[in-house]
């Protein structure tokens, strides 16, 4: 594959070969269409891990680099993609369906080396709180598409296996929380770091500023990285 631009949607590492000047950016919201989220959900992938830029080229010869990171606003322009919900008008009958059209269709745009501001919030949701968190990743997306946020920082769902608890728990304590039973953990936990404080998050273990503990948690989700669990956002 050569000179193809890619908005990439990927929960596992992306991998190239024998290719050379390939474009990537994170899979742009405005190419939602409505259901997508449905559809995930029946395919069993999470929207809250992408992994679009941890990109490994299989024939990579020395500083020979045969891909770049091409910024956000390229991919999310009518010229390179028309938005696909505007295809399907007639789904759409009347106020309350268009909102939820709008708003069904968003996934949250994953930066590649982002840095994270001690205002922004660390957010984690027991499990089983997925609209929740889903909520509150639609509410930054459309934030940061009106230019009034930075959206999504860094997020990631995976499932709570005794390699991660002592890090976790360390954690934890680390940031006064109480601990947290294994019991409690029996499904998938969503950690995200979000650019705007959310108002009310009640189904969470965790809902604090990052402030001076950002290198902790970017610590434990680079944990979850290495154990091949996903972390959508370098720092």
């Amino acid at each position: 594959v050569t000179h193809t631009t890619f908005s990439l949607y990927c929960q596992s590492k992306p991998v190239i070969e024998s290719s050379s000047n390939l474009r990537f950016a994170s899979y742009a919201s405005t190419h939602g269409y409505f259901q997508l989220l449905h559809q995930m959900g029946r395919a069993r992938l999470s929207p809250f891990t992408n992994l679009w830029s941890n990109i490994h080229d299989f024939t990579s010869k020395g500083n020979t680099n045969h891909f770049t990171i091409v910024p956000q606003s390229e991919v999310e322009c009518e010229s390179f993609c028309p938005r696909l919900s505007a295809l399907v008008p007639q789904l759409v009958e009347d106020e309350e369906d268009s909102l939820l059209f709008q708003t069904d269709a968003a996934l949250p745009v994953i930066p590649v080396k982002s840095k994270i501001p001690e205002s922004a919030h660390f957010v984690v949701f027991v499990p089983g709180a997925v609209d929740e968190a889903r909520s509150l990743m639609i509410e930054n997306e459309l934030q940061r598409r009106q230019g009034k946020g930075v959206g999504v920082l860094a997020s990631v769902e995976f499932g709570f296996g005794s390699e991660i608890q002592p890090s976790f728990s360390s954690l934890v304590a680390s940031l006064g929380k109480a601990s947290v039973s294994q019991s409690v953990l029996t499904h998938n936990v969503i950690m995200m770091i979000v650019g705007t404080a959310p108002p009310n998050v009640s189904q969470c273990l965790i809902c604090q500023p990052v402030g001076a503990r950002c290198a902790d948690i970017c610590a434990v989700l680079d944990e979850l990285s290495v154990s091949g669990r996903g972390f959508g956002a370098s720092h």
